[in-house]
């Protein structure tokens, strides 16, 4: 199956890598032009391999009729809060809360330590009070208030 997409001289090709580079396709002799050239499968195959073959994480191409982004899995992949992640030892549901309209135990910030409560999970009508199980500061909270969470669920990042 073969694609005629048609790809100016002047469009903008941004990698990134380490860092981020920069370059402007250009036309088979090297040189900038007005002149256009079509993108056809072979091409696209051809990029799609550079892309897995190197350290390239990401790759996007933009022009007037088309944008094509290439992406590694390392690219989709978000980098998560490092630290100790308190876990759900039950299924139900979690509130950050001790009662509708209070504050919550602990906001992302908050120095917390070992065995103060940081959240309750409702199992079976039984409010259960889910302690911290380091001294540290909230990173992150990974579960949504009023959400059902089940056992091995991470509700919290803490940094030790």
């Amino acid at each position: 199956m073969c694609h005629d997409l048609q790809v100016s001289s002047r469009s903008s090709v941004a990698t990134r890598a380490a860092g981020v580079e920069e370059a402007k396709a250009v036309s088979a002799n090297g040189v900038g032009s007005e002149a256009q050239h079509a993108l056809d499968f072979d091409e696209l195959t051809g990029l799609i391999k550079m892309v897995h073959s190197t350290d390239i994480v990401e790759l996007e191409l933009n022009s007037k009729k088309f944008k094509l982004t290439v992406k590694k899995k390392e690219a989709l992949e978000v980098a998560e809060p490092q630290g100790v992640e308190i876990s759900s030892p039950m299924s139900g549901t979690f509130y950050a809360s001790p009662a509708p309209g209070e504050p919550p135990f602990v906001k992302v910030g908050d120095s917390v330590k070992k065995g103060q409560t940081v959240c309750i999970i409702e199992a079976m009508k039984l409010m259960n009070e889910i302690e911290a199980e380091s001294s540290g500061t909230i990173v992150k909270v990974v579960a949504e208030h009023g959400k059902p969470v089940t056992p091995g669920a991470p509700l919290f990042i803490i940094k030790p």
